[in-house]
């Protein structure tokens, strides 16, 4: 395979994302863009209830007859509930303050005079919700969250975690009325507790690392994930050591013109186990022929 040719597969591998050019300069050691900052559309909202969720009343002032109405309702398909003495209610899209509300409003003229009970609505039971989750993920697809589950890294989670090509950042794309929005964070911020919240219909995608690659004597040869401060030391842990007729060769770098095209190849020869790695860097291993 000629070199111009890796540098080609080393790009095939990024399926629904492509590299932007400050993570490109990366290459020379720079930081990767800051994600942007979370839109109104993201922020986090109050939990609307919807069909499957399951709501616990908790009447105040009851008659002892209707003690029975202290209970867990589940939402019907309908976005209804069924209330004692009054049938259905409508519940759906609402939040618990607003359930509050609506069963009061259809309890008074049935049974109970205005201001006699009250109520406090709770959610015990949040119905599950699908998001797809593409990229650099070990089971790509769609998934099926509980309503406190609906974050981005548990997403990720469900869909077994990260792959060994994931990079840096995260998208998070959402359509809305017919507008779709995407937001970028990076696995530090979702570490540190930056966990943007989803709504059903949601597409998570993790973007794929800048890579690498180490050839030749090793135990594990091919594309890797470059990370910033990679070394030859480090790239052969990931390439599980050499094999027992290896030995340190050279480094194949790429030099590219303003239009990101590969112009010809360096060879840096004289390597040590701290000399630097940048991204589409070829390490290559080479046979000792003696021992």
């Amino acid at each position: 395979m000629s070199y111009s040719r890796r540098w080609i597969a080393g790009l095939v591998g990024a399926l629904t994302v492509a590299f932007a050019p400050a993570m490109l300069a990366s290459q020379a050691g720079q930081a990767t863009q800051a994600p942007i900052p979370l839109s109104q559309e993201f922020a986090p909202k109050p939990y609307t209830v919807a069909a499957d969720d399951l709501i616990r009343l908790e009447f105040y002032n009851l008659a002892s007859i209707d003690a029975d109405m202290k209970t867990d309702y589940l939402v019907q398909n309908d976005g209804t509930i069924l209330l004692k003495y009054v049938g259905a209610v409508r519940v759906h899209g609402m939040t618990t303050f607003e359930i509050q509300d609506a069963v009061l409003a259809a309890l008074t003229p049935k049974i109970y005079r205005e201001g006699v009970i009250s109520v406090v609505a709770t959610v015990t039971r949040e119905r599950e919700q699908r998001v797809d989750v593409q990229g650099f993920v070990n089971q790509p697809g769609e998934k099926r969250l509980g309503g406190t589950q609906m974050t981005v890294s548990r997403a990720i989670a469900e869909a077994g975690g990260y792959s060994s090509l994931a990079g840096e950042e995260v998208d998070v794309r959402r359509t809305v009325n017919g507008k779709t929005e995407t937001i970028s964070v990076t696995r530090t911020q979702l570490l540190a507790g930056e966990d943007p919240p989803l709504i059903a219909g949601d597409t998570i995608i993790v973007k794929q690392a800048l890579v690498f690659f180490v050839n030749g004597e090793v135990n594990s040869s091919g594309q890797k994930a470059w990370s910033p401060g990679m070394t030859v030391q480090k790239a052969l842990g990931l390439a599980q050591g050499m094999t027992a007729k290896g030995k340190l060769g050279h480094i194949m770098r790429p030099e590219k013109g303003a239009d990101g095209q590969v112009l010809r190849y360096k060879k840096i020869k004289g390597l040590k186990p701290e000399t630097p790695i940048l991204a589409d860097d070829e390490l290559v291993i080479t046979r000792k022929w003696w021992g």
